[in-house]
């Protein structure tokens, strides 16, 4: 949909979208939850097609006389700090809302780098020192040590992967617990979009 866009005029448009159909939601201690909410499966699709972040949502609701609401939905940390930045200089209404998710999640992930940097650090030294030297140097307990060398012997590597989900994917729930069908265009759409990313990678 949006793909004959140039980025000058797809980000403005899409921050004045967001700043209308978006949400940026913080909870407590911390994650982060940005999505885009509208019944236009299109729009939708087309913005997580372009931006190639997050997953799609489609909520069916009780009332039938109520459209199914799709959601173009991000909760990685990453990913979240990627498509802020994008938009905020273009945000009027949810500027403050992005600043803090920035915020937290240029914090988060931060505090990862130093965690992974310490473990690797770790590592190295539990080489050639006990367990208790080098729960000494770190300032953590021994066990902090063990669980560190015993998971990165488990993966062959220190590296950790963000989220155990697939970053692509399509999701169909329904509020309440109530069973529906898929519509043809819903499944169309995920269809075609899971041939596109599986043909990505």
């Amino acid at each position: 949909m949006f793909d004959t866009w140039s980025d000058a005029k797809f980000i403005p448009w899409l921050a004045g979208f967001f700043d209308g159909e978006g949400c940026v939601y913080l909870p407590n201690g911390n994650g982060i939850d940005v999505s885009i909410a509208n019944t236009d499966l299109d729009v939708i699709i087309g913005i997580y097609e372009r931006l190639g972040l997050g997953v799609v949502q489609r909520i069916d609701y009780v009332n039938q006389d109520w459209k199914p609401k799709y959601h173009w939905r991000i909760r990685g940390y990453a990913d979240a700090l990627n498509f802020l930045n994008k938009v905020l200089p273009y945000l009027v209404v949810k500027h403050e809302a992005a600043v803090a998710g920035i915020e937290r999640a240029g914090a988060a992930i931060a505090e990862r780098e130093r965690l992974l940097a310490r473990d690797v650090a770790v590592i190295a030294m539990s080489k050639t020192h006990r367990q208790k030297d080098v729960a000494a140097h770190f300032a953590v307990t021994r066990q902090t040590v063990a669980s560190i060398v015993y998971h990165a012997k488990k993966r062959g590597s220190v590296v950790r992967k963000a989220g155990g989900r697939p970053r692509h994917a399509v999701q169909v729930f329904h509020e309440l617990g109530v069973k529906a069908k898929v519509s043809s265009r819903t499944r169309t759409a995920i269809v075609g979009l899971k041939r596109v990313h599986a043909a990505a990678s």
